[in-house]
């Protein structure tokens, strides 16, 4: 991948992100989020019960998304 003119690469990345990621999730398996961990020095990733959707779903299936939430809002303040 080229960006401005130069070749796209994940290990010059230089801020904390967070990968979030579900079990069941057949469109970004977890795989692919794991890939970029060993490519990136500053990434955490969540992994959510459920597919694709799992975070918005919980509620709808009776599962208590409220600390997948706070853990979310928490990284996004740090």
């Amino acid at each position: 991948l080229i960006v401005n003119g130069k070749k796209a690469d994940l290990s010059n990345i230089e801020i904390p992100f967070l990968s979030i990621t579900s079990e069941l999730d057949d469109i970004v398996p977890p795989d692919s989020t794991r890939a970029l961990e060993k490519k990136c020095s500053q990434v955490e990733t969540m992994l959510l019960p459920g597919s694709h959707l799992g975070i918005v779903t919980m509620k709808l299936r009776g599962v208590n998304h409220e600390p997948y939430w706070k853990k979310i809002v928490k990284w996004i303040k740090e």
